[in-house]
């Protein structure tokens, strides 16, 4: 389980038995969310485990323990590891163990939270350059349109003023021969 932004998250490999009963538990019911939330580990036999479908499931594997541990990074709990024990006992060897692990997950999950924000970031990016790129073509569009107009505009004049001067000439001539 990871912890973005205020967003829990499951992660659930691909193809384990029984991976869609994981997945269909409520947040409220995680043990991991506990962890995440309180920041503490969590040692609880699969028997007291609030969603009783997803304990029997983890019973019928051998399970007896659940044991979740916070995964910290600069000081916030960012995921939580999930083990399922076979002893009702928690041993100093395991607990190191999976001390050690949660070290590891550490600076893994950190980087996959990181390389997710790159990754937005980039395809922002990508999208306001495909946003400006559309806004210069419109601005030059509007450019040629406006150019194209005053030269329509200019060519239509000359020609009409021609006209209209050889009329009003024409005009004036004939009001001095009347």
């Amino acid at each position: 389980f990871t912890y973005v932004e205020g967003v829990f998250n499951r992660v659930v490999p691909e193809g384990p038995p029984h991976a869609e009963v994981f997945l269909q538990i409520r947040q409220e019911d995680s043990v991991a969310f506990k962890t995440i939330q309180t920041g503490r580990r969590q040692f609880v036999p699969l028997e007291e485990i609030p969603d009783k479908r997803a304990a029997q499931v983890l019973l019928s594997m051998g399970g007896k323990t659940f044991l979740s541990m916070p995964v910290r990074s600069d000081g916030e709990v960012i995921a939580a590891l999930n083990l399922i024990l076979k002893t009702g006992v928690l041993e100093s060897s395991t607990l190191s163990f999976a001390s050690t692990i949660c070290g590891y997950l550490s600076a893994q999950v950190k980087n996959a939270i990181l390389y997710q924000r790159l990754k937005e970031e980039l395809a922002e990016r990508e999208r306001m350059q495909t946003r400006t790129l559309e806004l210069e073509k419109s601005m030059e569009m509007e450019k040629l349109n406006t150019e194209f107009f005053a030269n329509l505009s200019h060519e239509f004049k000359t020609p009409l003023n021609v006209i209209l001067s050889t009329l009003e000439l024409l005009e004036v001539k004939g009001q001095k021969q009347a």
